[in-house]
């Protein structure tokens, strides 16, 4: 398989198991905790990131960037990506025409693909060689 290509499955791979992640826990937090359903995201986001970056460091990227500069790079990358969340499910949420669960799952989906670029083309790019 090509590269990117082999890149962009492994991408879609981790990514759909960080988007489980992070909606399984949403939901179960908002039915059995009853969470309000940006606070049931929220946490869903925080258990899904360590899954996404390890994930996307090792397999999808197979960075050799060292962590010290993946990480907040990444960070911003999927802080960014979670604003973009927030807002787009806040709109859907208001709109009441889905399913908070719905909605989130739909929201994932949405933001991935501007999380991969981001990723592919600045959070796990190897650092310049020192001069």
């Amino acid at each position: 398989m090509h590269h990117r290509g082999r890149r962009a499955l492994s991408f879609v791979i981790v990514g759909a198991v960080a988007a489980t992640v992070h909606w399984l826990l949403a939901c179960a937090a908002m039915r059995g905790l009853a969470w309000p359903p940006q606070l049931a995201n929220l946490a869903g986001f925080v258990l899904a990131f360590g899954v996404s970056y390890a994930g996307h460091k090792r397999y999808s990227f197979r960075s050799g960037a060292r962590h010290r500069d993946a990480l907040p790079r990444f960070a911003v990358v999927a802080l960014s990506a979670f604003s973009l969340n927030g807002l787009l499910y806040q709109m859907l949420l208001s709109a009441q025409l889905l399913p908070p669960e719905a909605a989130l799952a739909l929201v994932l989906l949405t933001v991935a693909a501007g999380t991969y670029l981001a990723s592919r083309l600045w959070a796990f790019r190897p650092a310049p060689p020192a001069p």
